[in-house]
């Protein structure tokens, strides 16, 4: 697990099998991952040429924004060979459901919330082709996902964690503003020993569906936090330290692409039969069993369904 200190985060690590034993706490900064990339735009097979168009039209918009919270009902799917490196069905479904929570907490600040609804887990064999080849994977991914899940659970984002190492630099792929589409998903190599390192590259890779370009493309773009201490999750490459914060570039360009009338699968409240795990509290998801959920004590003044 992991948990924040104004800005620092702190990992709870078991030092044995035992997830009930001694723990150790460390700083993210840390961990060690694969030294990766993101392959992002047309030039390096992200996303279509024909997307980049639209882009430009979301630039020139000038129609009032309504920027109240947004849902991305997220399914994650694993692989088998994810599976095999954990080998306990339990172990698997904690860390994924900390994966989430980190992207979660990742977004929040931009008034985005992400709830798992669903975990797939291929415990006896893989339903697509994993190839090292990450657009081979990319491919077959959403295809499955249209031929096979989308008729089985209704969802607006699909992200695949695997065990498999992508050739070269590559941790991460996903198709550009593809969210509430059926191209709405991404790969992902589960390439830390943390699961923090993994849900970066889910956070990055999302960031495409929902319009985000990489930081080093935009003129002037500017990351308020330096490569050493993590940097912004937008950013083409891995650093040493994990991502803290998206940048106003980011922001901005997630913000334009909701403008799309065809981004409303974003708009719903995900009901509380919908989520995946038991209830958590201070998550703001009202879930079976609660009457609210306020969030951490700062929000229990604001939060409406906490208003006497």
């Amino acid at each position: 697990g992991f948990f924040r200190v104004n800005e620092t985060t702190f990992l709870l690590k078991p030092l044995d099998e035992h997830e009930s034993g001694q723990h150790a706490v460390y700083r993210a900064s840390h961990l060690s991952m694969k030294r990766g990339a993101c392959l992002e735009a047309a030039l390096e097979y992200d996303y279509d040429r024909k997307i980049t168009a639209p882009l430009k039209l979301y630039r020139w918009k000038s129609s009032r924004l309504h920027r109240g919270p947004r849902y991305v009902e997220l399914v994650l799917v694993v692989d088998n060979e994810e599976f095999r490196k954990y080998k306990d069905l339990r172990r698997v479904q904690n860390r994924m459901k900390e994966i989430v929570n980190h992207v979660d907490k990742l977004y929040q600040p931009l008034g985005l919330r992400v709830a798992l609804i669903g975990l797939e887990v291929w415990s006896n064999r893989d339903k697509i082709t994993v190839s090292r080849k990450a657009e081979e994977t990319l491919e077959n991914f959403l295809r499955w996902r249209e031929t096979d899940l989308l008729k089985r659970k209704q969802h607006d984002n699909v992200q695949l964690i695997t065990g498999v190492d992508f050739h070269d630099t590559t941790v991460g792929l996903a198709k550009k503003l593809s969210m509430c589409t059926r191209d709405s998903g991404g790969v992902n190599q589960d390439h830390s020993v943390d699961p923090i390192g993994a849900a970066s590259t889910v956070a990055h890779e999302m960031g495409h569906n929902l319009g985000m370009s990489h930081d080093e493309d935009i003129a002037d773009c500017h990351c308020p936090v330096s490569k050493e201490r993590g940097g912004c999750v937008m950013a083409a490459k891995i650093s040493l330290a994990y991502p803290r914060l998206f940048s106003t570039c980011s922001e901005q360009d997630m913000w334009q692409f909701l403008e799309d009338p065809k981004t409303d699968c974003l708009l719903n409240v995900p009901g509380a039969d919908e989520l995946y795990g038991e209830p958590v509290c201070g998550n703001q998801f009202v879930e079976r069993g609660e009457e609210c959920d306020c969030g951490r004590p700062e929000g229990f003044l604001t939060h409406l369904s906490c208003a006497p």
